[in-house]
C-alpha cells in the first residue's frame, strides 16, 4: 500500500503524529515527554502479561519499564510493537531493584494487610522521587522480599467473587489512576 507522496504507508500501530517517524525517534520523544513513573514487573516463572504491561506503559507515557526474573526472553507480541520504542531493562538479581530505592518511590499493586485502595492513594507522598509502580507475577504476586522493600502498597478493591484482576488489566489501572491524580 502506498501513501499519497508515493511512499510506502506506515502501517505500524502508532498514533498519527508518529506516522512517518523513526522508531527511535519516537521512543526519544516519548523518553522526553514522559509522565514521570516507571514501572518494575517480578516475573520468577511465567511471563504471560509482561507484553500487555508494557503496552499500557506505553499507552500512559511510563519512562522506564523494568522487568526482574530469570528469564530474559518474553513474548512480545502482546506488547503490539510497543517494546521498539519503550526502554526496557532486564534485572537479574535483587540487589539492581534495591539500588532503584535511591531513585524512585516504590509502590506495590497487592493486596495485603498493608495495602490500602488505590482510590483513596496519594501519589504525592512519594514526595520528590517518582513512583516505580511494582507489579507481581500472575497468580502469586509480589514475593514478601519485595513487598518488604516498598514504600507504600495499594490494591484495586474486588467486588465479584474473583480475589482479584490479572497483572495486566490491574497494571493499566494503576496507571490511569496516578495519570488522572497528576495529570487530569
Amino acid at each position: 500500500m502506498k501513501n499519497i507522496e508515493g511512499l510506502p504507508e506506515d502501517t505500524r500501530a502508532i498514533q498519527e503524529r508518529y506516522r512517518g517517524w523513526a522508531n527511535d525517534l519516537v521512543k526519544q520523544d516519548l523518553q522526553e515527554n514522559n509522565n514521570g513513573f516507571s514501572v518494575l514487573m517480578m516475573q520468577l516463572a511465567h511471563d504471560f502479561n509482561i507484553g500487555t504491561v508494557v503496552r499500557n506503559g506505553n499507552s500512559f507515557g511510563m519512562k522506564n519499564f523494568f522487568y526482574y526474573g530469570p528469564k530474559k526472553k518474553w513474548d512480545r507480541r502482546s506488547s503490539i510493537g510497543t517494546y521498539l520504542y519503550s526502554v526496557i531493562d532486564h534485572l537479574k538479581e535483587f540487589d539492581q531493584i534495591i539500588a532503584l530505592k535511591e531513585k524512585y518511590c516504590f509502590v506495590a499493586l497487592e493486596q495485603s494487610d498493608k495495602s490500602v485502595p488505590i482510590n483513596t492513594f496519594d501519589w504525592n507522598i512519594c514526595g520528590d522521587k517518582e513512583p516505580l509502580i511494582i507489579i507481581g507475577e500472575e497468580g502469586c504476586g509480589l514475593s514478601e522480599e519485595m513487598l518488604a522493600i516498598c514504600d507504600h502498597v495499594i490494591e484495586i478493591p474486588s467486588f465479584g467473587s474473583v480475589r482479584s484482576l490479572n497483572a495486566g488489566c490491574a497494571s493499566s489501572i494503576a496507571m490511569y489512576d496516578y495519570i488522572a491524580k497528576q495529570k487530569l
